[in-house]
């Protein structure tokens, strides 16, 4: 998990946080998440995700610029939708390229710890 110091001038990205997540980090997700829309997301509340000007600061700190890249043009293409569709829509392609990543990281362990027994200890006496 990462704690974010920035302002309008940084362009850091967000890293550290893996999924799935923790219990007690997921459980104050699922609470915190509604209100987070309501009031941070929403028209009626600071419209996150409203104005151009508001979404690209957020996309310019997503762990993945290639997904940002395709969440941009997509919000520009349909400047109509809502505020939280756009969040859904982000945090799907999110997950998704992290479920992708997670895959790749887990397959290469298998084939490291693979090669390992075959190579390794595993078939000395």
């Amino acid at each position: 998990l990462s704690i974010v110091n920035s302002g309008e001038h940084s362009k850091k990205r967000v890293e550290g946080l893996s999924f799935p997540l923790h219990h007690s980090i997921q459980r104050a997700y699922d609470i915190l998440e509604p209100i987070f829309k309501e009031i941070v997301i929403g028209q009626r509340g600071q419209g996150l995700f409203e104005e151009p000007e508001k979404w690209q600061q957020i996309l310019s700190q997503m762990p993945y610029s290639d997904v940002a890249e395709k969440l941009e043009k997509n919000w520009r293409a349909n400047p109509l939708t809502k505020g939280e569709e756009k969040w859904e829509e982000a945090k799907d392609m999110v997950q998704a390229k992290n479920d992708k990543e997670n895959k790749i990281q887990r397959n290469k362990k298998n084939k490291a710890a693979k090669a390992e027994c075959v190579n390794g200890s595993f078939w000395k006496y």
